[in-house]
């Protein structure tokens, strides 16, 4: 029998195949200017600042936030901060470090921040996925730390990951690679030692070890069944009511990510942090994302706001055994399959709305919202095609 939505799938294929890509990496001046800097700091609060615009800056905003998770309460704390996110704050100093990020290497803010940057003799690392562009050769010439996330030109890739799509997610997972190696070498816990064998990683290389773990855990999207994701995706874009994603911590981000995707492809999508965000009501539709499924304010928002105003909720989760699960209509659920060792883990793991967990708590790795992040980019590939809209069309509504 056919397969409903073949174009699902093969985008989870391509966004595998992305990370695979990312095994030549040449990562360890990055890791170690980072390290570096933070040590040079110490006890200084020192800001990081991420200076990429739409996309590719929320991937590194939410990588900077991870990465603070480690060092917050320690010597090596630092700020991070979002040049796009923070409209009053824009100033660029010595002292700071700044991350620039561009999969063309030619975007216009962020080339303009980074000569600032360059002029205020700040501390800088460049990830553009062209070597060919200005952004690279401005770093070249100032010899700053760089990496280049070379973006595959195919017929394919345009198609199943547009505007930019394999660049941000190749940025976003090279983050979640360099974090532990970062932590490990500033001596700050990162998970526990169980933790670590259970998960296979290797401490003598870590950026290697938590590749393979997040192709691993890659492999496992191919358990979401054709018809469940056919009637979700149905679901989600038969009607005629806004959208409103949500999600704390790293969740947050990836439904941000989700939120920007489908605004692309014509819909009205909110977050519900937006101070513009529209009132539920019938046709309308909350979507949190969740890993554990019981994080409590999701969980109030979905029982006491949207459902009592007649909206739908169709929660994102790698449990499906949980509360929002549990409080919608049987299809209503869109589930993540996650590694085994992990899944039972989330099942007791709940998130708070702060950017930081409270302190002594180790962080988890991301794998559910990485796996989230590729299966969101597959939902807006399968329904570009299904409403037949092409590049062309998304681009009009692309920042």
């Amino acid at each position: 029998m056919d397969e409903e939505c073949p174009t699902f799938y093969k985008t989870l294929d391509i966004y595998r195949r992305f990370l695979e890509c990312m095994r030549s990496i040449e990562y360890k001046d990055v890791a170690d200017s980072i390290v570096y800097f933070l040590r040079e700091n110490e006890n200084e609060k020192p800001k990081i600042i991420s200076i990429g615009r739409g996309r590719t800056g929320l991937s590194g905003i939410s990588g900077l936030q991870e990465l603070y998770n480690y060092t917050e309460g320690t010597k090596y704390e630092f700020i991070p901060y979002s040049m796009e996110k923070d409209p009053i704050n824009r100033y660029l100093r010595e002292s700071d470090l700044v991350l620039i990020e561009s999969g063309s290497g030619r975007t216009k803010e962020t080339l303009d921040d980074f000569e600032r940057a360059i002029e205020a003799g700040a501390n800088c690392i460049t990830i553009v996925g062209k070597e060919d562009s200005e952004i690279y050769e401005l770093s070249e010439k100032y010899d700053f730390p760089r990496i280049v996330l070379e973006m595959e030109k195919t017929k394919d890739n345009e198609r199943y990951s547009p505007m930019g799509s394999e660049f941000e997610f190749k940025y976003w997972s090279l983050l979640r690679c360099l974090i532990p190696t970062i932590v490990d070498k500033l001596e700050l816990d990162f998970l526990s030692e169980t933790q670590r064998e259970r998960l296979n990683l290797n401490k003598n290389d870590l950026f290697e070890s938590c590749l393979k773990l997040y192709e691993e855990n890659s492999k496992f999207l191919s358990e979401i069944e054709d018809e469940n994701i056919s009637n979700w995706i149905n679901r989600l874009t038969d009607r005629y009511g806004h959208l409103v994603l949500d999600g704390a911590g790293q969740s947050a981000h990836v439904a941000e990510q989700f939120e920007m995707r489908l605004r692309h492809l014509g819909y009205e999508p909110f977050m519900h942090k937006d101070s513009n965000r529209r009132v539920y009501r019938k046709g309308s539709c909350y979507i949190p994302v969740t890993g554990s499924g019981n994080t409590s304010n999701l969980v109030k928002r979905a029982r006491d706001d949207a459902m009592k105003k007649g909206a739908d909720v169709m929660p994102i989760t790698a449990n499906p055994e949980s509360e929002l699960a549990n409080l919608v209509k049987d299809g209503y659920t869109l589930y993540i399959p996650v590694l085994p060792e992990f899944r039972e883990y989330l099942k007791n793991h709940s998130s708070d709305e702060r950017i930081s967990p409270p302190k002594g708590h180790i962080s988890r790795i991301p794998l559910f919202e990485t796996n989230t992040y590729i299966t969101t980019n597959a939902i807006v590939s399968q329904v570009a095609e299904n409403e037949g809209k092409e590049l062309r069309y998304m681009e009009r509504s692309h920042v």
